[in-house]
Formats: C-alpha cells, structure tokens, sequence
C-alpha cells in the first residue's frame, strides 16, 4: 500500500492492535515511500512501531486540531523531512 491509515480503537480500550505483531503487518504491506499515520502518539506506540522495524517521527497536526501526531516509513527518507524520534534497532546512528 502506498498509505495506511492507522486507526483502531484508542490503546487504552485495544492495546493489541498497537503491539508489534500488528505493526510487522503493517509495516510488511507497505510499498517503497508509504508512509503509515496514526492520530496516536503514544511513546509505548512509537517504540513499538519502531520495533517492527519502522522509522517514526511526530508532526504538527492541523490548526484546532490535535497538537501532534505520528507518521512512520520503512525508511526515514520517505518520512518528508521529520525529524524521526524512533528509529529500528537495526539502523545505522
């Protein structure tokens, strides 16, 4: 997929969807610059998106609206320029 839309019931009422079985799937169905978005930005999420091996960075989110929320890549190329906050175990510093 060139987009996935992450959106699950809130951690809080499914932390299963947010583990890092889910994100392996995820991460696993996205095409070369796709980016995964979720309204979450939860630290337990990000790491655990980064431990199924995806970079993940916070950004603004629209005005009025939610302060931030997360974007994450295979690559932190494709994350537009963010700063990535998470990054997998197995990338280089």
């Amino acid at each position: 997929y060139d987009a996935v839309y992450f959106d699950p019931f809130g951690p809080g009422d499914q932390p299963k969807s947010w583990s890092v079985e889910i994100f392996l799937v995820a991460a696993a169905a996205l095409a070369p610059g796709a980016r995964l978005v979720t309204y979450s930005a939860a630290g337990w999420i990000r790491r655990n998106m980064a431990k199924a091996g995806l970079f993940v960075a916070t950004v603004p989110g629209p005005p009025g609206g939610k302060r931030e929320f997360t974007i994450a890549a295979r690559d932190a190329a494709s994350l537009g320029g963010a700063k990535v906050r998470n990054a997998p175990s197995h990338a280089a510093d």
